[in-house]
């Protein structure tokens, strides 16, 4: 598995380093938007702030706990999804509630095999 991620990620890596096609410093400096501000070149931010983190941040939690940490990650999938549903990517929110409940019955249905076995 850790092989598997590994790979998955160098080949990420790869993509996000190399250009599919040649750039040139003019054509970097009109395509990038900025603000100029004495001389001093600051990239305008692409962060919305909508409130759409909670959505993600409950997809990963809800995701990573189906591996490893299902019990502290499973209710923090669950509160961030609740967080999320009013704001925008619903679906994300929606995936991580689920996956968190999942992952919340799974782990009882553990504990409750494991005491009946006792």
């Amino acid at each position: 598995m850790k092989k598997i991620i590994f790979i998955i990620t160098a080949l990420c890596m790869v993509n996000l380093t190399f250009a599919s096609f040649p750039v040139s410093h003019s054509s970097l400096e009109t395509n990038i938007q900025t603000d100029q501000v004495d001389n001093v070149i600051t990239p305008i931010s692409t962060a919305s702030g909508n409130g759409s983190g909670w959505g993600i941040a409950s997809f990963a939690c809800g995701f990573v706990g189906l591996f490893a940490g299902a019990l502290i990650l499973g209710p923090l999938a669950i509160i961030f999804g609740a967080l999320g549903l009013k704001k925008k990517l619903r679906g994300l929110a929606i995936a991580g509630l689920i996956l968190g409940i999942l992952e919340l019955l799974i782990i009882g249905l553990l504990i409750g095999i494991i005491l009946a076995a006792v």
